[in-house]
């Protein structure tokens, strides 16, 4: 009896129940927190998929922004010859730019086709001939006005046949002939000055004053020290900086190491040994996009959920972000070769040669071919640490975003072809020679130019009468330090580049440089305060990592194809040994002064950091004028927000975030698989 009521007693039976009920609430409660965590660790891992591809974005932007301001620099250089070519190397006229009726200045030389002073007359050649006179501040320059001068001894002795009859007579005819042999020595020094800065403009490689001393030294023609000395204080004022051969293929050569940086192929698999292995590695900088990325993504990842160490990310957008293509216009440059009578019987002395110096393949700036938009694209997978849950090491989630960098440029859709002007082939009055013979080469009947505004050009007389204002201050002395100075005129922003080029603005002063909507001040990286005139960059000379070529090798091979094409071997001049000088000074530039830069190279550059001219600083003299603008309004580059009612500029590319179903509509490439089936 005692056994069956034991058996049908029901106490303890609340204890099964109590059990279930709490097994039940455990797993409910487990599943709650569970739920909640994985609604967290995907919106975590969502946020950081957003983060890293903002941050890859970012990268790309700079890069972007690199490459534009450095292709506009290109531009400026290219604009700094154009002025040399069309303005400096013709200043010496008594009339210039004031010959000719309205449009083109037709570059006039005079000439004397026989031995009466009464002779002259004027060939308008269409081209522009440098010729430096090598005189006082207010003297003038026979010598550049003219394809000969008559020889005045002569004339004299033919109206004085007998030499004369009275000794006075005789004095002057001795006078006559050393002014006659003064102006036919001073011809053979100012053929070789007309050489050398034609040379200089083309392809100095180097800014060492000690190294243009020594070359003008070796210039010889008789020059007496005091010569000398007026030739190097002219040249150096002509001359200063890189030639535009030189200058442009080190901006290139930065160009190429960016454009490498955002053709980075996409990395798989990329967890955190990696990061810290590109970060301490030389290849660093080609994988910035990616450690940025990377770290980003962790940053926003919540540590307390999901193991850091356990995140991957891949990068699934397409390799090949972008595709630049030179822009190299091909053109033909003239000295005035003075040639000196030897004989001492012709009726005219010091004729000109007009000589050519063709300039091949010139570097002149970049255009992106690419079809696609600049974008980065990445899917971070991370596991979340669940409660109760019998996957050890936690349950996979993944999430993808993309970004790409907007609002700007690198530079237009352009052709070599609007960076010169063609001009008609023409024939020398004094010696019958063809100066430009179109047949031989079409490129010689191209010289360089460019608009300025819709009827403008460097080739306009009255921009050119505006320089020569700028350069005259207002006197009419002819002082070639003034001159030189008006190149920050002449290679500031001009309207035919608005809206084609990302311009960087002239600096602010520190209260008007806060970032939009910010508070906080924050200053603006291209400046520092509003004296600033220099931008630094950074964008590496060449990328090891990458493999590319080395200096001495793209150096060598770019000036051994460039003299190739030019064809010079006219001439007592040694061409060969021109192009061997031009690539130990440039090579010379780069691997001796680059890596400290300084004093020793322009503006302070070095390998890694380029040193680029802000295009719109106030340097000194700068005038308002209708060819150049000053003002931030009227070149900002990218969209421009109201804040309190007034216009922000922006300059440069922004970030945002994007759908990857608009990048592909767009033509872009997403190595994914699964890329069809993702929302974001």
């Amino acid at each position: 009896m005692r056994i069956n009521k034991r058996l049908q007693s029901e106490s303890g039976q609340s204890v099964i129940l109590i059990s279930m009920v709490i097994l039940s609430f455990l797993l409910f409660f487990s599943f709650a927190i569970n739920t909640g965590v994985l609604i967290t660790a995907k919106i975590s891992v969502q946020s950081a998929a957003d983060a890293a591809a903002y941050a890859g974005a970012a990268a790309q932007a700079r890069q972007l922004n690199a490459i534009s301001f450095l292709n506009y620099d290109m531009r400026r250089q290219y604009k700094k010859f154009t002025y040399r070519n069309n303005f400096l190397g013709n200043i010496g006229a008594a009339n210039f730019p004031n010959e000719g009726g309205p449009g083109q200045y037709p570059y006039p030389k005079r000439y004397y086709p026989n031995a009466s002073s009464g002779s002259q007359k004027t060939a308008n050649l269409g081209i522009p001939i440098t010729c430096i006179p090598l005189t006082g501040s207010s003297s003038k320059s026979e010598n550049c006005l003219q394809l000969n001068l008559p020889n005045s001894s002569y004339e004299a002795n033919q109206f004085f046949p007998n030499g004369g009859l009275t000794a006075i007579t005789q004095a002057f005819l001795e006078a006559s002939a050393q002014i006659s042999a003064m102006q036919n020595s001073q011809c053979a020094k100012l053929s070789s000055f007309n050489l050398y800065v034609q040379l200089m403009w083309l392809f100095r490689g180097d800014i060492d004053l000690a190294k243009l001393r020594a070359l003008v030294d070796q210039l010889g023609g008789g020059l007496t020290q005091a010569d000398k000395d007026k030739v190097y204080t002219n040249l150096e004022n002509l001359t200063y900086g890189l030639g535009i051969y030189p200058r442009n293929i080190l901006n290139h050569m930065r160009i190429k190491t960016l454009e490498s940086f955002l053709n980075q192929a996409p990395q798989n698999e990329v967890q955190y040994d990696n990061v810290q292995a590109w970060e301490k590695s030389t290849s660093a900088e080609s994988h910035e996009r990616t450690i940025l990325a990377f770290k980003s993504a962790l940053t926003n990842l919540n540590n307390e959920v999901m193991n850091h160490n356990q995140v991957i990310m891949r990068e699934i957008q397409g390799a090949n972000q972008i595709k630049l293509e030179l822009i190299s216009p091909s053109f033909a440059t003239f000295f005035q070769a003075m040639i000196e009578n030897q004989t001492g019987g012709d009726q005219t002395i010091c004729k000109s040669d007009i000589k050519m110096l063709p300039a091949p393949f010139v570097p002149a700036g970049v255009k992106n071919t690419s079809k696609t938009p600049v974008h980065y694209a990445v899917k971070v997978i991370a596991k979340a640490k669940l409660l109760f849950s019998p996957i050890s090491d936690g349950i996979e989630l993944e999430a993808v975003a993309a970004a790409k960098p907007f609002g700007s440029r690198i530079g237009p859709d352009i052709q070599a072809s609007e960076f010169v002007t063609k001009v008609n082939p023409v024939t020398n009055p004094v010696s019958g020679i063809l100066i430009n013979d179109c047949g031989q080469n079409p490129n010689n009947c191209y010289i360089p130019n460019l608009t300025i505004t819709g009827n403008d050009s460097y080739l306009t007389k009255e921009f050119l009468q505006t320089m020569m204002n700028l350069g005259r201050k207002g006197s009419n002395q002819f002082i070639i330090d003034q001159f030189g100075g008006g190149i920050y005129q002449a290679i500031a922003p001009q309207a035919a580049e608005v809206g084609r080029y990302n311009i960087l603005p002239p600096p602010k002063k520190p209260e008007d440089m806060r970032t939009i909507g910010n508070d906080k001040e924050e200053f603006i990286p291209y400046a520092s305060d509003e004296n600033s005139k220099i931008y630094r960059v950074y964008a590496p000379i060449f990328d090891q990592a990458s493999g590319s070529s080395s200096v001495k090798d793209t150096i060598k091979n770019t000036f051994d194809d460039i003299f190739g094409q030019t064809g010079l071997s006219q001439g007592s001049i040694n061409w060969q040994s021109v192009k061997q000088q031009i690539q130990a000074d440039m090579l010379e530039y780069v691997t001796s002064k680059m890596p400290t830069g300084g004093a020793a190279t322009e503006n302070g550059e070095t390998q890694t950091f380029a040193a680029i001219e802000l295009p719109m600083a106030q340097w000194t003299n700068f005038v308002p004028n209708k060819y150049w603008l000053t003002k931030s309004e009227e070149v900002r580059s990218s969209w421009a927000p109201i804040v309190k009612g007034t216009i922000n500029p922006r300059f440069g590319y922004s970030v945002k975030l994007v759908a990857l179903q608009n990048l592909t509509a767009s033509g872009a490439t997403i190595n994914e698989d699964d890329k069809d089936n993702i929302n974001h």
